[in-house]
């Protein structure tokens, strides 16, 4: 297991902790290698699909990529990508 695939795990569950703190029931989709890290839902509040990066941040073929999914999925659900992009401070979350 590389170092990177270590950092990007680390932060995966990150914020799987955070939604879960916020009432969601949160599943990284290890091993997918597919468009998201994690996904969370709750009874009475919108199914988050989530894209997660740290560092550099997200890549313009990244955010061309979420905003297709976007296009395709019905409105009920919602994509985000959360960004790490300083150490200790919260994720830049965009919404499409």
């Amino acid at each position: 297991m590389n170092r990177n695939y270590r950092k990007g795990r680390a932060y995966e569950y990150r914020v799987m902790r955070m939604l879960e703190n916020d009432g969601y029931c949160a599943y990284r989709t290890a091993g997918s290698h597919g468009d998201f890290d994690v996904i969370a839902w709750a009874p009475s509040l919108r199914d988050k699909y989530i894209q997660v990066k740290a560092g550099k941040g997200a890549t313009k073929s990244d955010i061309s990529g979420l905003i297709s999914l976007r296009r395709v999925m019905p409105l009920a659900n919602q994509v985000e990508l959360w960004e790490f992009l300083e150490r200790g401070k919260p994720p830049k979350i965009t919404v499409f």
